[in-house]
């Protein structure tokens, strides 16, 4: 009894221990059993009829992407009529048009185009007893002042020189000859002439107009003419054979195409 009263304490806690020792054997005999159930239903499973898996629908990603890297352009001036609205008028044959061009002159329509050119023709040798001077006559259709576009006559020696040209020489007999060399004052240009081979330059353009709007027509319209469409007064600043200019009070300015009446 001595004994057991004076080793209680140490039998107790071998016992303790003992008992312990028991449950972690048994805890690792109950793990490597519930380990190898879990390896068995995974082999299971694994080793079944394996089914193809679906291939996945990229379609709705990829039309997402692509939309992404496509920018689309906002036109905000020009013929974008949300914040520039167009103005719609009446034409001569009752049908209504778009207003698209801001100056107020898309109604003009360039009709045709008239060259003015600067017309030289050699008459002949005037004059008597060896004293002769040739004469031209001289017509520039071009001019902007209507009495200076009449022909006129001019005589030169050879030599002498008018506004114009510079007669260079004559070829054949003083008092017959029928052809003269001349030189253009302006650039410099050498021509022959004959009294049967007259020269001819186109050295500006006239313009025939329609402005449909107002049923207007404007013949023979030149470089810095007017032109009253609608009320308001535009300025012709430049014409040739494809095109005419226009300016408006502003200096806003429009290009009109030719387009010949059919």
């Amino acid at each position: 009894m001595k004994f057991l009263t004076k080793h209680y304490e140490k039998l107790v806690l071998g016992a303790v221990l003992l008992i312990v020792a028991i449950g972690s054997l048994l805890m690792a005999f109950h793990v490597q059993e519930v380990r190898q159930a879990l390896d068995e239903q995974l082999e299971k499973k694994v080793s079944g009829k394996k089914k193809p898996l679906k291939p996945i629908d990229l379609a709705v990603g990829s039309a997402a992407l692509t939309r992404l890297g496509k920018t689309d352009s906002i036109e905000l001036s020009g013929s974008h009529n949300t914040f520039n609205p167009v103005t719609w008028m009446k034409d001569k044959t009752g049908n209504m048009n778009p207003v698209t061009d801001s100056s107020g002159a898309v109604g003009l329509v360039y009709v045709k185009a008239t060259p003015l050119p600067l017309e030289i023709n050699y008459v002949g040798p005037v004059g008597a007893d060896g004293q002769f001077r040739y004469q031209f006559e001289v017509t520039k259709a071009y001019d902007k002042q209507p009495s200076k576009r009449r022909m006129t006559t001019v005589s030169l020696n050879v030599g002498s020189k008018n506004d114009l040209f510079l007669l260079r020489d004559i070829k054949g007999p003083k008092d017959t000859a029928p052809e003269v060399v001349i030189a253009l004052i302006d650039g410099d240009e050498i021509i022959n002439l004959s009294t049967n081979k007259p020269y001819s330059k186109t050295m500006a353009w006239a313009a025939d107009l329609d402005y449909r709007w107002d049923k207007k027509s404007f013949t023979g319209k030149r470089t810095g003419d007017s032109l009253n469409l609608g009320n308001v007064t535009y300025k012709i600043v430049a014409i040739d054979k494809d095109e005419v200019v226009v300016s408006a009070p502003n200096s806003l300015r429009s290009v009109i195409k030719l387009n010949p009446a059919p």
